[in-house]
């Protein structure tokens, strides 16, 4: 049995059409679309100001820029690191979180460009202005 999920032009452009608010957040159409379909990536708005930066212990990150410019910063060590606490309460033992990143790399990404981010490596994000992307998360061990 052949098992894959086609994602069409036009469902990504009717999320991209969607009406641009401030801040981080995962835009629909796509978000249910990809969560019925159990498709490990999403279309992300990026923040405008640099919220937490991040480590996935066990997935990588491949960003791709669909519009508008991002700032990342990544490597380097995370400063006064905590794990991610999930809205329910329960420590994510996969995650860990900080306010700020020592000794990374400033890479500002543009459309249609892609950014892979190795599990276990720092990064945080945030755009000057609109900026949307597809984000894909890899397992550890593959790519």
């Amino acid at each position: 049995m052949d098992c894959y999920v086609f994602v069409s032009r036009e469902l990504i452009e009717d999320t991209l059409a969607v009406t641009y608010t401030q801040g981080k957040k995962e835009l629909e159409p796509f978000k249910t679309f990809a969560k019925t379909q159990g498709l490990p990536y999403k279309i992300h708005q990026h923040p405008e100001v640099f919220q937490l930066a991040e480590v996935h212990l066990t997935e990588g990150d491949d960003w791709v820029c669909l519009e508008g410019e991002v700032e990342f910063i990544v490597g380097g060590v995370l400063k006064e690191q905590t794990w991610l606490v999930e809205k329910d309460g329960i420590v994510n033992p996969n995650e860990i979180r900080s306010k700020e990143i020592e000794g990374g790399t400033t890479i500002w990404l543009h459309s249609v460009e892609h950014l892979w981010i190795p599990a276990g490596t720092p990064h945080m994000h945030r755009s000057i202005s609109r900026a949307r992307s597809f984000i894909y998360k890899i397992p550890m061990g593959r790519r």
